[in-house]
């Protein structure tokens, strides 16, 4: 049996090594803990990690096969964690009286529904075994949520957002296949697809985000003018 051979010149840890420490270059250093952390945090650098590996793999026409892994495990967790930051930002306003005009009774009964499975009051991203599935946060939750609060989206665009979420979906159900090749009974994951090519994931992924993004601004929008509105003395 041939002998592995060592790269001598490869630098190994040395005693006193730390991982998470501020560096003599402070300029390369992350602010964890600046401020608040949020769904929307995390769901923007997991996109932004993704776009940046795909941009490199462009780059450098090399390693597709290793990166594309990573690649789709980041985009699959923006999608969990944008829809999850929208279910949370509708909620809290569902909490302090918010109703859309045209949908009360819908939206009473959409409240009480993300109430019902929501482990401790204020935590409202979903928990439990379907907490990972995406066409289930989406067709739930998420699609009559927009419907409701944004009646004027376009029936066509939130159908083809649906068509790459259940496509995802069951390409991953697990939300493991690209983090592992089997599943914890050892079925070999990732069986339905042979080909994916970077640089379509990532403009596909751009386009959904665009309108995942905007719902989510538009949210906010409505947070701030809820808010206001309170500060300035009307119910």
């Amino acid at each position: 049996m041939p002998k592995i051979s060592l790269d001598l010149d490869l630098s190994w840890p040395q005693k006193g090594d730390k991982l998470f420490v501020s560096g003599t270059d402070p300029e390369n250093d992350a602010l964890l803990n600046r401020g608040e952390r949020t769904l929307d945090q995390y769901a923007v650098g997991y996109k932004l990690g993704a776009d940046t590996l795909v941009d490199k793999v462009i780059e450098n026409g090399l390693q597709h096969d290793f990166l594309v892994l990573p690649i789709a495990f980041l985009y699959r967790q923006y999608f969990e964690l944008r829809l999850k930051e929208m279910i949370d930002s509708a909620y809290r306003l569902a909490v302090v009286g918010f109703i859309p005009s045209p949908q009360p009774v819908f939206w009473e009964q959409w409240k009480s529904r993300v109430s019902e499975r929501l482990h401790n009051s204020g935590i409202t991203y979903p928990a439990g075994p379907k907490g990972h599935d995406l066409h289930t946060l989406w067709t739930d939750e998420v699609r009559p949520l927009i419907e409701a609060v944004f009646p004027t989206t376009a029936g066509d665009d939130l159908d083809a957002v649906e068509a790459c979420i259940r496509e995802f979906q069951e390409a991953d159900p697990g939300g493991d296949g690209f983090r592992y090749p089997v599943t914890k009974k050892g079925l070999k994951t990732l069986q339905g697809l042979s080909r994916v090519n970077v640089r379509e994931f990532k403009e596909t992924v751009h386009r959904i985000g665009a309108l995942l993004e905007g719902v989510s601004e538009g949210l906010a929008v409505y947070r701030q003018i809820h808010r206001d509105m309170n500060e300035d003395g009307y119910p």
